[in-house]
């Protein structure tokens, strides 16, 4: 206590002095910050405050009864009390004896370390005058002059004696010589660097270096690798680094006594910047790869060319060792031939002592790799890649880096098998997800006010974009998310939203009042029990039951509460361009949303594992995101082609121009910075020249790039368009089966020994031969022979590794995490500023120049700005401190970047004049790189860090410790927006008068890691199940082959190990869900499964009272998945199988009827009935179709067709190709009586009508004036003209307009549309009412007595016959049932329903009023 501590760890002087709670005891009076959190882990507090509303009273459930808690609380009490005994000698300020002193000891090392030389140089002497042939060499001037450095690798060096020079050098005198030196050369070094910080007043790290004497706890002569490193690269091995690198090679020497299970495998913390990259990894390798162990380092993808390259330099200087790395990937073509390749590699490796570094994607694709091969059957592949897996578990000494993330709970490697191919569903998926969503921007504004602004996010935006909306977690957001379901259910149900399909409503429209109660009980409901399900799927039709079980998860299941409590460009997002190359090194374009680590920082080769999730989470990333020029490019190609495409495009601009009724004059400015362009949606903004499809001018770039560019790119209708025609169809795929592996993989357990087998660790497989396929198949690659070590900065997810790993921290460091805490919670450090709720990044950046204290670092830990590029961040800040000269950040390539103000340009900062002092410099951390950042900071910065949304205790130590002097020179102030700010007085109890501290803070984030930390758990036992699945199915496959044979094992793998992928709709969201606790869950899951008992123990110790539903599918899963390379494949189109056509002819009656114009036919061969038509058809085998044929309106004598137009080919009434050969209707013969009161309609083949042209009517008099003959094409798509509104028939009299027709001849006309599967009503307000009335009639539908409704209801004819007719209708043999089937083999479902006809069939509704 009278040894007063170091400046730069003060940290330990105040924990030294704060009073500690006993467990479960009293506090005592005085705290320090840190007890405050242990005390408020243990023995959370409700503040009640009736006087303040807004206080709230009761901290969250898990604050309450947590045991992961009370693990988290215990284990911070603990490093408090380790942190006590930390004290270190303080030199504040260096007086002149103090550095006198310094430079006598440097002194005296120069002058032991020339002894040293003098007494080397002399045994040198000595050693070669005993050799002539050197004396020879020496003499003639052919020996090099020894130097210290060239003869230093001869130190590892354990070469044979081929030669005379290896024989003389490796001796032990030689060896014990040169150590000798080195030691003395380290030493010297050591003292020198003392001098060079005292010069630079760097005195921290002069106290650092001064506490860290060379070889103070190893020997130089035992790890010699160690000190040839030294030398090397001018470093010392501090006794902490030799600690945890001992620990690290040899884990069972302490494991033996402190843990009870000492075969596991070991991971370890070291605190962050005390070289676990740059010098205990380098020194383990070094020391392990001894021919005998193949030395295996994984890392993360991300810092795999970081660490590759820095190994590659430290080890092959005078260590003289090779770095091998061996990538391996699914799409990568792969034969027997290649595999022996890497094996040979990895042999080579392990014989020269070598180094492999690989990523944990490319350890677990060769093992699925394995598995793959045994599934197809390829015996030649998978004995290949049994030798290589056997040398790897008998050899492979494996060492992680980052542990805690290379062993993440959520990380899984999955190979699909199969056929990609649409999920259950199919675009009934996205187009529920498309209506919950359009229905959500109507309420999202009636919802933040409805309710607290902490439950929600929301910033206005125009009428056609989706608003900047994200639900928060508050006091009451269970209450709220209620009421958004049901008012969501309402506006669905009732077919208020503008993107819900016609055949939906009438789905709903059919049920009654009990029923559709009954379904908005299943639909909020989570809680359904199975009668329940049993009578949704009796009362609701078939049709609609897809689309109520989507909208049941979408909502009961809270798949959309997941999805909108999700950050943009922080949790999910598009892979941005940037990352494309990297992440697919064969580029496989993914549009669809992935997770994000950090902003826009895309997950590796990573996609969300739930098929809704992955849909809702695309839609909302083009919505906030917009799409781009090429992909509106490609929505105008698509729209061009649509029958419809007049209607659609007027219903985006209408949906554009629409003003809500509760919208305000002006809308706040949208802070999304995707478009630079300014925000469409207003009337004005529209320019009038694309007002109308037909106004667009693809050859006008002004006019594309100033209005249709910006008006359809956040356009939700167009954005639905677009995804559901490109994006859906293509990439939301799913495939029946799949092989996983995940982190349990990574780490197999040790040393296990099947019955009958040994292993050795140290055997060759060069020595022993190939291995047969019995020895694979009997050894599966499941198990390693050796310890499995790694380390990382934090410890948080201890609980969260796999079964056979364990923490296993050293003694020595256990203080850490209360150390690091304590370095943030310094009084330096207790400012907390509010900042306005939807900042965006130039007002934070006012902030930051408007502080009472200058803040010259911005760590974004909150990911705060996201509407600004890091580089606008710089050059925009920079604008604002004039006194400053640049700004360091860094770009999209993730290098470290430097914005010089006076040049005016942006270089690398390590090639800049600022890089060793960063004085003159702003410096902007994004929240990508707020951890692994090391910047020389210089004293007296002040930083501020923002808090953002589930903010872990692990992530806020992180990137508060990028300012390495805490607690010295260095200090920080926290930033938050009010919903956070709000969120931290919940968790803690604090009322709103109250003042939020830095601890607060703290406490806060120790809340989200224990709610994630719980959270986690199922994820975490699923894993596990998974593999133990993978585990036993290949121990019974070794059984198998051993015990009967290789291929029976073979056999066994390919039936069981693959586990299903695709999970119907009935089986995600049509069974009851019940809530029940993750060890029961557990139990279900893993029943008949060898291991499981494991799990559910882990799971009752830490989270035997955290409750959940069973899910057939988890909403937070991720997954990477490699899929096969994928083969160019040319598509033949297949044809209707070959049938005899019928010969045509053109009868005599058709040619005595164009002479007299009278209507009657002999009795054989005469015309037929134009419906008749379809008998030869999928429609015409149906019963209903014989029933409506029946009903005299469709049974019309004066609308018929020849024989030669009915039937084309010689096919049975049952040919399932009658619809392929349906002859379009082109020509017709229209008769008229003399008196002209009735006309008559007779379609012709094209050979009947060619030859009327060429016999009848080229010679006079033939052809008869009531007789003409027309050539029709019915109005598939929008603005084409009815027929009767050609210029004049082909032959005879003209026809008048459609609406000075007859009565008798617009019913014809009206039905041929019918046949002939017309969408249109024609082009005037006139055609289109009478063509409407004769369908009505026809279909007997007539409008509502109320005037206001458009809609359409059923009526009965008042004659007997259209009595029976009509009871027909209600049996289902309605006409309209007809027209439909029609309908949709002749065109697609969309253009249909957007079409004339398709509104009043599926609707049944006027279309002219819609």
């Amino acid at each position: 206590k009278d040894l007063p501590v170091s400046s730069v760890e003060r940290a330990a002087v105040e924990c030294a002095s704060e009073e500690v709670t006993q467990p479960h005891g009293e506090p005592s009076k005085e705290q320090g910050p840190l007890s405050r959190i242990i005390d408020s882990l243990e023995n959370p507090k409700n503040m009640e405050n009736a006087d303040n509303p807004s206080a709230v009273t009761e901290p969250p459930k898990m604050v309450q009864t947590s045991i992961v808690r009370m693990k988290f609380a215990d284990d911070l009490r603990e490093s408090l009390r380790a942190c006590k005994m930390v004290a270190e000698p303080h030199i504040a300020t260096k007086t002149t004896d103090e550095k006198c002193a310094c430079l006598r000891k440097y002194d005296m090392s120069v002058s032991e370390q020339a002894a040293s030389f003098r007494r080397a140089e002399n045994s040198f002497n000595s050693y070669f005058k005993s050799h002539s042939t050197l004396q020879a060499l020496q003499s003639c001037g052919l020996l090099v002059r020894f130097h210290l450095l060239s003869i230093a690798q001869l130190v590892v060096e354990d070469r044979a004696p081929e030669t005379m020079f290896v024989r003389l050098t490796t001796t032990p005198q030689f060896k014990a010589l040169l150590i000798d030196a080195i030691s003395s050369v380290v030493k010297m070094r050591h003292y020198w660097r003392q001098v060079n910080y005292l010069e630079r007043r760097q005195y921290d790290w002069f106290d650092r270096e001064k506490r860290n004497p060379p070889h103070q706890t190893w020997k130089p002569n035992q790890h010699l690798e160690w000190l040839v490193f030294e030398l090397e690269n001018n470093v010392c091995v501090w006794p902490t680094q030799v600690a945890v690198a001992e620990k690290m090679m040899c884990p069972d020497t302490s494991a033996a006594s402190a843990s009870e299970e000492p075969g596991k495998h070991a991971t370890m913390q070291l605190n962050m910047g005390e070289g676990k990259t740059s010098v205990i990894m380098p020194i383990i390798a070094a020391e392990l790869a001894n021919r005998s162990n193949l030395v295996r380092l994984i890392v993360l993808t991300s810092l795999f060319a970081t660490n590759y390259n820095q190994l590659a330099f430290k080890l092959g200087g005078l260590l003289n060792r090779r770095v091998f790395t061996l990538p391996f990937r699914r799409d990568i073509p792969l034969k027997k031939e290649d595999v022996d390749i890497i094996l040979d590699i990895l042999q080579q490796c392990q014989q020269t002592k070598g180094v492999l570094v690989t990523v944990r994607e490319h350890v677990l694709s060769l093992q699925l790799k394995y598995q793959e091969s045994c599934y197809k059957a390829d015996d030649g592949l998978a004995s290949a890649l049994g030798r290589v897996l056997t040398l790897l578990q008998c050899s492979a000494r494996d060492v992680l880096d980052e542990a805690d993330a290379v062993l993440h709970h959520r990380f899984q490697l999955i190979y699909p098998i199969g056929q990609p191919q649409p999920p259950d569903g199919e675009k009934i998926r996205w187009q529920m997800a498309e209506v919950v969503l359009d229905t959500v921007k109507t309420l999202a504004r009636r919802f933040h006010s409805h309710f607290h602004a902490n439950n929600s996010v929301y910033e206005e935006r125009s009428c056609q974009r989706f608003p900047r909306f994200r639900l928060l977690e508050a006091a009451g957001s269970a209450e709220a998310y209620r009421w958004l379901c049901e008012q969501i259910v309402d506006l669905v149900l009732a077919g208020k939203s503008s993107v819900v399909k016609p055949s939906f409503i009438e789905g709903v429209n059919q049920l009654s009042d009990a029923g559709k109660g009954h379904v908005k009980k299943i639909l909020q409901e989570r809680k359904a029990t199975t009668r329940d399900m049993e009578m949704l799927k009796s009362s609701v039709p078939s049709t609609i039951y897809p689309h109520i079980l989507c909208l049941r998860g979408l909502l009961a299941h809270e798949v959309l509460l997941v999805c909108l409590k999700k950050r943009y460009r922080v949790e999910y997002g598009l892979i941005p361009e940037r990352q494309l190359h990297d992440i697919l090194p064969q580029p496989r374009p993914i549009k669809m949303a992935v997770p994000f680590r950090a902003k826009d920082l895309a997950a590796e080769r990573t996609e969300f594992g739930h098929t809704d999730v992955a849909i809702i989470l695309t839609l909302l990333s083009y919505y906030q995101g917009g799409m781009s020029d090429k992909q509106i490019d490609t929505v105008l190609d698509i729209l061009k082609g649509e029958p419809a495409k007049d209607s659609i495009y007027s219903a985006w601009v209408k949906t554009a121009t629409a003003k809500r009724h509760d919208e305000a004059s002006s809308a706040p400015q949208s802070c999304d910075s995707n478009s630079s362009s300014p925000t469409p949606g207003t009337i004005s903004n529209i320019d009038e020249s694309i007002r109308e499809l037909s106004g667009i001018n693809r050859e006008d770039s002004n006019q594309m790039m100033a209005h249709v560019y910006p008006f359809l790119r956040f356009h939700m209708d167009a954005v639905n368009f677009f995804l559901n025609h490109v994006i859906f169809p293509k990439q939301c795929n799913v495939f029946d089966q799949k092989l996983v592996a995940n982190a349990w993989t990574l780490a197999p357990a040790r040393n296990p020994r099947l019955s009958g087998l040994s292993h050795s660790s140290s055997a060759s497989l060069e020595n022993a031969g190939p291995c047969s396929d019995s020895q694979i198949a009997s050894v599966p690659p499941v198990y390693c022979d050796h310890v499995i070590t790694g380390f990382s900065g934090t410890n948080d997810t201890r609980l969260l590794l796999p079964e056979s790993v364990q923490q296993e921290d050293l003694e020595s460091l256990k203080h850490t995490n209360a150390y690091v805490c304590k370095l943030v919670l310094g009084h330096k450090n207790n400012f907390y500023f509010k900042l306005p709720m939807s900042c965006p990044g130039e007002q934070l950046l006012d902030k930051a120049v408007s502080c009472e204290e200058t803040v010259n670092t911005l760590i974004d830990a909150g990911a705060l700005i996201l509407d600004m590029k890091n580089e606008d961040v710089a050059r925009c800040w920079l604008k604002k401190r004039t006194d400053m000269r640049a700004a360091v950040y860094f770009d999209s390539e993730n290098r470290i970047q430097v914005y010089d103000d006076k040049a005016g340009v942006s270089g690398r900062l390590e090639l800049s004049s600022f890089a060793d002092d960063l004085s003159d410099c702003l410096v902007y951390l994004d929240h990508a790189h707020t951890r692994g950042t090391d910047l020389p900071m210089v004293r007296g910065t002040r930083a501020a860090v923002t808090i953002g949304k589930g903010l872990k205790q692990d992530e806020l130590v992180q990137a508060c410790m990028r300012m390495r002097r805490l607690g010295d020179s260095h200090s920080l102030c926290f930033w938050a927006q009010p919903d956070i700010e709000k969120s931290i007085r919940t968790a803690c109890s604090l009322s709103d008068e109250e003042k939020l501290e830095h601890w607060h803070i703290m406490l806060w984030c120790f809340f989200n890691s224990i709610k994630a930390t719980e959270e986690a758990f199922y994820a975490w036992a699923t894993q596990g199940l998974a593999f133990l699945h993978g585990k036993n199915t290949l121990l019974e496959a070794a059984n198998k082959a051993r015990l009967v044979s290789v291929g029976s094992g073979a056999e066994h793998i390919r039936e069981h190990m693959p586990c299903v992928d695709s999970v119907p709709l009935t089986t995600m969201y049509g069974q009851p869900c019940t809530t029940q606790s993750i060890p029961e869950i557990i139990k279900q899951l893993g029943n008949g499964l060898d291991g499981t008992s494991t799990l559910v123990d882990r799971c009752l110790e830490n989270v035997q009272h955290v409750t959940r539903f069973a899910l057939a599918q988890k909403p937070e899963e991720e997954q990477e998945r490699e899929m096969e390379a994928e083969l160019e494949k040319e598509a033949e189109r297949e044809y209707p199988a070959k049938v005899d056509h019928i010969p045509e002819v053109c009868p005599d009656y058709l040619k005595a009827l164009v002479r007299s114009a009278c209507w009657q036919f002999p009795s054989s061969d005469c015309p037929i009935p134009l419906w008749h038509c379809l008998k030869k058809t999928s429609l015409g085998v149906a019963q209903t179709f014989q029933l409506v044929l029946d009903f005299e309106k469709w049974n019309s004598e004066c609308l018929k067709a020849t024989a030669s137009f009915a039937s084309t080919v010689e096919t049975s009434s049952s040919h399932p190709d009658g619809d392929k050969f349906l002859r379009p209707s082109e020509w017709i013969l229209l008769v008229r009586t003399p008196d002209h009161s009735a006309k008559k309609l007779l379609l012709l083949s094209p050979f009947q009508a060619n030859t009327l042209l060429v016999e009848e009517y080229s010679e006079p008099g033939r052809w008869n004036a009531a007789v003409s003959l027309h050539c029709y094409a019915s109005p598939a798509r929008q603005g084409q003209t009815f027929m009767t509104d050609c210029t004049a028939p082909v032959l005879g009299p003209a026809v008048a307009k459609f609406y000075e027709c007859h009565g008798q001849l617009q019913k014809l006309f009206t039905e041929l549309l019918c046949y002939s599967g017309g969408l249109f009503f024609g082009t005037s307000n006139r055609d289109q009412c009478i063509t409407m009335t004769h369908l009505g009639n026809l279909l007997q539908l007539s409008p509502k007595s109320d005037e206001e409704s458009n809609s359409l209801v059923r009526h009965t004819p008042p004659s007997s016959a259209e009595e029976a007719t009509s009871a027909l209708v209600e049996d289902g043999s309605n006409p309209v049932m007809l027209l439909r089937s029609l309908l949709s083999k002749l065109h697609a479902d969309d253009s249909v329903e957007l079409s004339d006809m398709g509104k009043l069939l599926l609707l049944q509704q006027w279309p002219n009023k819609m």
